[in-house]
């Protein structure tokens, strides 16, 4: 892993906006927003909405330096901005469905609201793992490897031996057994799905 990793800011898994829809009021003047969090196999705790559903640096990007780029924290709190309003207006009677701007709004906000799930980024790994473990396999058979040599030559029109292909593909799939890039994949994916 890259240095400074864990030292990340913290980015909200889950945006405190929504969260804060559901907490109680700050107890004194400065303070947070709490709700209750029930978590299986553990007590129930009273938190703040500023650490809940928030990991230090969670939306990072890898460098090809090791540094850590958190900006797309700053991006995802603008676009979770530009949705607050329509989430306001949802709650009152002046709401208006019909507007292809508000309901862009809304669609976009529940995308934001999944898209970074814990849950999915699992997904996302897992299947990275998959596709690492089939290639490395594949790239064994020396049917598989000239079949698709010759496709690839049909299809580029590039020259290039079944040896060179095997070493190519070698190389995506170690990347796809790295940690850095699965977290880079993530991130990237996040923004396109989103």
């Amino acid at each position: 892993m890259a240095k400074g990793l864990a030292s990340g800011t913290a980015s909200h898994i889950i945006p405190k906006f929504y969260l804060d829809r559901f907490a109680n009021p700050p107890n004194r003047k400065g303070g947070h927003p709490h709700i209750w969090v029930y978590e299986k196999g553990k007590e129930p705790a009273y938190r703040a909405t500023r650490i809940q559903g928030a990991e230090n640096g969670y939306f990072a990007f890898v460098r090809p330096d090791a540094e850590l780029d958190e900006s797309l924290e700053e991006r995802l709190a603008a676009l979770e901005g530009s949705c607050l309003e329509t989430l306001e207006l949802t709650a009152t009677p002046f709401f208006d469905i019909q507007s292809a701007s508000r309901r862009n709004a809304l669609a976009l906000y529940a995308s934001m609201l999944f898209c970074p799930a814990k849950q999915r980024r699992g997904r996302s790994e897992k299947t990275y793992a998959d596709l690492h473990r089939q290639f490395a396999d594949l790239i064994q058979d020396d049917a598989w490897l000239t079949e698709v040599t010759a496709r690839y030559i049909e299809r580029t029109g590039d020259s290039v031996r079944p040896h060179v292909l095997k070493e190519r593909i070698a190389l995506f799939a170690s990347r796809m057994e790295d940690k850095k890039e699965l977290r880079n994949n993530f991130v990237e994916d996040l923004i396109h799905t989103t």
